[in-house]
């Protein structure tokens, strides 16, 4: 039997999604890193998004809140696609549906 579709659900049970994936490069220190994701870009700050707060602006509030975090908040959305993991699976089309939302920054996979 050819599979024609695979889904993919972003609840954690097929796909894991951690900013630490995307943020362990960017700190020299695992503590900073752990302060700026508990503190600058909180889950609590990222729901406001899920719940239709635009990209860029929960990005430039933040930016003005945190000035001297500016570059690394603005890596959050656009390489949103590096805090994923999921099975790869050779020859097969990924799609992925999301309540993310349409604005520009959003560059899921």
């Amino acid at each position: 039997m050819k599979v024609e579709n695979i889904i993919f659900d972003f609840g954690g049970v097929l796909v894991d999604w951690n900013p630490r994936y995307l943020y362990k490069d960017q700190f020299d220190e695992e503590s900073k890193m752990e302060h700026f994701l508990r503190n600058i870009c909180t889950d609590e700050w990222n729901l406001e998004q899920d719940k239709g707060r635009s990209l860029s602006e929960a990005t430039t509030l933040l930016q003005n809140k945190f000035p001297e975090f500016h570059k690394l908040i603005g890596l959050f959305y656009p390489l949103a696609r590096y805090m994923f993991t999921y099975p790869q699976i050779p020859n097969q089309r990924t799609d992925a549906l999301v309540n993310g939302s349409p604005d520009p920054l959003c560059c899921i996979m």
